[in-house]
């Protein structure tokens, strides 16, 4: 089926649907051959709701501006982070071979590209850890930040 030109073009994919279960309240009621009042509860309601089953990690507008002048391997190793990062957790582990096979570029490259993301708070590493970088989480973080940052 061919959209209208002013209709985005791109299809959603991971869109459907999902059964959930809403909470109901206890009702009060009368038992009518003795008078007696009690509770209970009604039972729930199951809905159809709609719901994206593909992952996705939130990229926060108001520190974009730290991004624009960056070099092709910084946006390769951001890209990486984003890609990879576990969700709810603020950590990432930068394994310089496998970043290096990923992103496509040599050592000197990753390093350079690590080193800007720590330059512009994008990352900073662990202490005690060699591979292993705290994600500023106000830039992108994966899941919800209420979870850990409570």
């Amino acid at each position: 089926m061919i959209k209208p030109i002013n209709m985005n073009q791109f299809e959603p994919i991971g869109i459907g649907k999902r059964i959930i279960i809403t909470n109901e309240e206890e009702i009060q009621s009368v038992d009518q051959n003795t008078g007696e009042m009690f509770y209970m509860k009604k039972l729930a309601k199951s809905k159809e709701v709609t719901h994206d089953a593909l992952t996705y990690t939130k990229v926060f507008n108001k520190e974009i501006d730290r991004m624009y002048d960056m070099s092709i391997n910084g946006y390769k190793l951001l890209l990486y982070c984003i890609y990879n990062l576990q969700p709810n957790k603020d950590t990432i582990v930068l394994h310089p071979e496998t970043c290096m096979k990923e992103c496509k570029m040599k050592r000197t490259s990753y390093f350079a590209a690590t080193k800007e993301l720590k330059s512009r708070n994008i990352i900073k590493q662990k202490l005690k850890f060699n591979c292993e970088y705290y994600i500023n989480p106000n830039i992108f973080f994966n899941g919800n930040r209420l979870r850990i940052y409570k």
